[in-house]
């Protein structure tokens, strides 16, 4: 089981990665996957991810009280609409399609504007 959680643990830090740089797809999500497969499979990959300098403090505040910064909120927010937007002007006329995109767009929206938002304190001691 343990190869398991290591090779979904490695399939979900590359999507992270690749997520981080394209606009459409989520990075972060999947890093927090990472994490939690690597916490059942590899302490070390593990450790590394969350001693990351670029996404590290991230995912530490996300494991120790799933909050999220506001800096990361927002952008987060405003690329899937960008997203969500540029899909359903270009795209062919799908109406149920249009539809599916919007609602996820609402609902992720509204699951990371509920989410706590980093305090300082927190900030400072996992950055």
């Amino acid at each position: 089981m343990r190869v398991i959680y290591f090779c979904v643990g490695l399939l979900c830090t590359g999507l992270g990665i690749v997520g981080l740089m394209l606009p459409v797809m989520p990075g972060t999500v999947f890093l927090i996957a990472a994490v939690a497969c690597f916490a059942k499979s590899s302490p070390r990959m593990e450790r590394w991810l969350l001693e990351h300098r670029l996404f590290g403090a991230t995912l530490r505040a996300w494991r120790e009280s799933g909050s999220i910064s506001l800096k990361i909120k927002v952008l987060a927010i405003v690329l899937i609409w960008l997203s969500i937007a540029a899909s359903v002007l270009w795209m062919p006329a799908l109406p149920a399609l249009k539809a599916v995109l919007v609602a996820v767009a609402i609902s992720v929206t509204v699951f990371l504007a509920t989410r706590p938002t980093r305090s300082a304190s927190l900030k400072s001691r996992a950055d």
